[in-house]
C-alpha cells in the first residue's frame, strides 16, 4: 500500500521552511506568529520610515513569494544579529526593497563605526505599547522581558 502525502500550498511550504530555519537558529524568542499574521496586523502597509516604493506604502499581497522587489517581507526592528527577538513585538511589514535598503544602511553604519558596533537608537516602549501590539497577545512575562531588554539597551 502506498502512502499518500498531503499536497502543500506554496504558503505552507514557506511557513515550514521558516519554522525549520528558526529552529536551527535557536528560535530565540519565536512566539509562533506567522509572517502572514504580521502583514494582516500592519494592514499590508510598509512600516519602514524610509519607504521608497513609487506607488506608496501599500504592499500588494499578490506579490507574496515572488522575487519582485516590492514583494512583502518582514523586518525585525532590532535585528536578530543584534540580539533582537523573533517575536511579533519586534517585527513589522515592509517591502523587500525597503527592508534590503535598511539592512545595507545598517551594514554601512557598522563598517563606518570602526569597532564593528554601533549604539542602538533609543527605544521608547512602554508596557502598554508592548501589550497593545495589534491583535497579538503575548504573555506578561514576555512583555516584561522586552521592557528589561529596552532598559539594558538604553
Amino acid at each position: 500500500m502506498t502512502r499518500m502525502w498531503p499536497v502543500l500550498t506554496d504558503a505552507q511550504k514557506r511557513q515550514r521552511s521558516r519554522v525549520r530555519d528558526r529552529q536551527r537558529r535557536g528560535g530565540r524568542g519565536y512566539d509562533g506568529i506567522t509572517d502572514e499574521q504580521i502583514y494582516r496586523r500592519d494592514k499590508w502597509v510598509c512600516m519602514m520610515g524610509e519607504c521608497v516604493c513609487p506607488d506608496g506604502t501599500v504592499i500588494d499581497p499578490a506579490l507574496l513569494g515572488t522575487g519582485d522587489p516590492w514583494a512583502p517581507s518582514v523586518d525585525h526592528v532590532i535585528p536578530l544579529r543584534d540580539g533582537g527577538l523573533d517575536s511579533a513585538a519586534n517585527k513589522r511589514a515592509a517591502h523587500r526593497r525597503c527592508n534590503n535598503n535598511a539592512n545595507e544602511q545598517d551594514q554601512q553604519d557598522l563598517a563606518s563605526a570602526g569597532a564593528g558596533w554601533r549604539s542602538p537608537a533609543p527605544l521608547t516602549w512602554t508596557l502598554g505599547d508592548v501589550l497593545a501590539a495589534g491583535d497579538t497577545r503575548i504573555p506578561l512575562e514576555a512583555a516584561r522581558a522586552l521592557l528589561a531588554l529596552k532598559d539594558m539597551l538604553g
